[in-house]
């Protein structure tokens, strides 16, 4: 596992204003199991038996063989067995039907380039015979009607499989198979858009409950049977799981079960699930002084404590502080940050998360949005991997984010040095870049400021951290920026 700290100013969690459903918070629930199995290294789908007391089936993402494991409640491994008849280019869920016959989903589609989505029905094996095989008797190939999507949630429900797609960009999507015809291939029936935001990463039906759970890396959503009436429809409840990088999730009775990427097994209870208390922390806010004169060359020389914005860390190792500046003047905002690295990492471009990076996040018009609108940006400033010299960039989370980004903006003035063990970044974005003729005192406006410090090797994209947040790309999370006078 990668090992990385990220500094942060930012932004608890706030409810929407006027949103229907209710948000309960969980940041600190302890794990009731672990993946001990070295196997067993990304748990990407959890399902749990009909048959068999206190067994769950689980299997590895990409890059893994046919491996599939039959584990308890705490995490141990019952069972280990290598599916027969299948293949494993990037499984992302399993489900389970009325017959006791386990779905597995190779629909992992992250670059949506895919033309082989699979998935195999496998009878489920009894975990406690040392002689039992796993092996896929069918196989029906799917594609989708619109396009071509990645899918991490699969489903069974009332003799039908259900597929909810991981949206990268776009709307999350609903979609039926609408018949099991072995060796066949199918076409996806839409059912429609889902309401929400986010990278649903696992999904499971409650037959007996009636319910829906949609897990994302830091969120957890409950529906009633009305989302396949009206997929817009409000869910019942929305759960902010603080519980690193979510990435399964089964129904175990009323209980909902809950495995992450660093193996740890949740318990989620009714007493969570079920809550009915609105949780609405303070929004922080912080006021930025505005700036007499700044001569950018890499070297903070004019910056001071003055303008120093306070920092929270989050971080599994011990690491000198980082420093993180900001102030404006009318023409624009100016940002500065000087950052201790053990060695310096740098990423291409189009992958500057992979690397030493500062991050940017703007909500102009300070409306909390739940997601991406033309008037929020996501700038990056980070040091090409060619050259080694600084440069600015914004990332589009609307459209086509590949070709709807910039990976180099030269409007915006960015300077910076590297060291030994440090690296200092500093840039000016002027307010015409953000749609404004000029800043004034008083003026306020979400956002969001992130310091990315990838180990060697990172392979993490948007840097998740171990306690924080997914928040980076939802400004309803995000504090509030005032301009001091």
């Amino acid at each position: 596992m990668t090992t990385w700290l990220k500094y942060t100013w930012f932004i608890l969690p706030l409810l929407i204003a006027g949103c229907a459903q209710t948000v309960t918070r969980v940041d600190d629930l302890q794990p009731a199991g672990y993946l001990s199995d070295e196997r067993l290294n990304e748990s990407s789908g959890l399902i749990k038996s009909r048959q068999y007391d206190n067994v769950f089936w689980t299997h590895n993402d990409s890059g893994d063989t046919t491996q599939l494991f039959a584990i308890t409640a705490e995490g141990q491994t019952i069972r280990h067995y290598f599916v027969q008849n299948a293949r494993n280019v990037d499984w992302e869920d399993i489900a389970l039907d009325e017959e006791n016959n386990l779905y597995l989903a190779d629909v992992g589609n992250n670059r949506q380039t895919r033309t082989d989505l699979k998935i195999y029905k496998i009878p489920e094996p009894n975990p406690t015979d040392p002689t039992s095989v796993a092996r896929a008797t069918e196989m029906v190939m799917v594609t989708y009607p619109d396009g071509n999507f990645d899918c991490e949630g699969i489903f069974w429900r009332q003799g039908q499989l259900y597929l909810i797609t991981k949206a990268w960009e776009g709307e999350t999507q609903l979609y039926r198979l609408p018949q099991w015809m072995n060796g066949t291939q199918q076409t996806l029936e839409r059912i429609g858009k889902l309401n929400i935001k986010g990278l649903v990463t696992a999904t499971d039906y409650s037959p007996a409950n009636h319910l829906l759970a949609v897990l994302a890396y830091r969120t957890l959503w409950i529906y009633t049977d009305d989302i396949f009436e009206n997929p817009e429809v409000e869910p019942l409840h929305t759960i902010v799981l603080a519980l690193k990088q979510n990435e399964a999730i089964c129904w175990d009775g009323d209980v909902l079960r809950v495995t992450n990427e660093q193996r740890d097994m949740y318990e989620i209870p009714p007493s969570i699930w079920q809550e009915q208390t609105e949780w609405l922390p303070p929004r922080p806010e912080i006021e930025l002084p505005r700036l007499k004169s700044v001569q950018l060359d890499g070297k903070l020389t004019e910056w001071t404590s003055t303008y120093q914005l306070p920092l929270d860390t989050y971080a599994e190792v011990d690491l000198p502080d980082a420093h993180l500046y900001a102030g404006w003047q009318p023409a624009g905002l100016y940002i500065a940050a000087e950052v201790p690295v053990d060695s310096m990492q740098f990423a291409p471009r189009d992958q500057f998360y992979q690397g030493d990076c500062l991050m940017l996040m703007l909500d102009i018009q300070n409306e909390k949005k739940q997601w991406f609108t033309p008037d929020t940006y996501h700038f990056w400033f980070a040091f090409d991997d060619s050259t080694h010299q600084p440069y600015a960039g914004r990332w589009k989370h609307d459209g086509d984010q590949q070709e709807a980004s910039r990976f180099n903006l030269p409007e915006i003035e960015v300077a910076g040095t590297t060291g030994a063990n440090r690296y200092q970044l500093e840039a000016f974005i002027p307010a015409n870049v953000l749609g404004q003729e000029q800043f004034s005192p008083s003026t306020a406006f979400g956002g969001n400021v992130q310091i990315w410090v990838p180990s060697t090797g990172a392979e993490y994209t948007w840097g998740y951290s171990t306690k924080e947040y997914y928040s980076f790309d939802k400004p309803y999370l995000w504090g509030t920026i005032r301009l001091k006078k």
